[in-house]
């Protein structure tokens, strides 16, 4: 756990928090869970250092990610895990069981929805939450009341079951 949630500095490897994906390291112990705040192509998001733990679906850029011990800040694509109401945050690397990277908890960006979602992802500003497919986020139609904490508002239509979303994931760690 980190000393102070505020600290100025996080070690990257990458130096991106939209690439990082590497092995745990000396830093990793004292920083997992710190968080970061960045601007990517002007637009400011926050991101968590977590540790990756095991993957029932590839955890990839724009897919939902889960708490599987938020203790330890470790993640899962496993909607089931703790449950659809422990949303972690949305993946922002490719990364296996094991690896350290970020995840993305604030900002605009691109989000990984179902096949075929309650209501399709527009620029109007539709709730989204969690599914119940792993790794996949849904989204309801106008004056839907949300059973599960939101991902955030959808900001633009879907391509390829991805869209923006104005993420906002409450801090739900410890």
């Amino acid at each position: 756990m980190p000393n102070n949630i505020t600290q100025p500095t996080v070690y990257l490897q990458s130096g991106n928090p939209e690439t990082e994906a590497r092995a745990p390291d000396g830093y990793s112990a004292g920083q997992l869970g710190s968080k970061l705040t960045v601007k990517v192509g002007g637009v400011a998001k926050t991101y968590q250092l977590v540790s990756v733990g095991t993957l029932p679906v590839a955890m990839v850029d724009n897919a939902v990610v889960w708490w599987s011990d938020r203790a330890a800040y470790e993640v899962t694509t496993d909607a089931a895990a703790l449950g659809r109401g422990h949303v972690a945050g949305i993946a922002r690397a490719t990364a296996v069981a094991g690896q350290v990277t970020c995840i993305q908890i604030k900002g605009r960006g691109d989000v990984k929805f179902l096949a075929v979602p309650t209501a399709a992802p527009t620029a109007a500003g539709l709730i989204c939450t969690p599914s119940a497919t792993d790794g996949e986020a849904d989204c309801l139609a106008a004056g839907t009341a949300a059973l599960y904490p939101q991902i955030g508002l959808s900001a633009g239509a879907p391509a390829a079951n991805i869209a923006a979303v104005d993420i906002n994931i409450e801090d739900n760690t410890p």
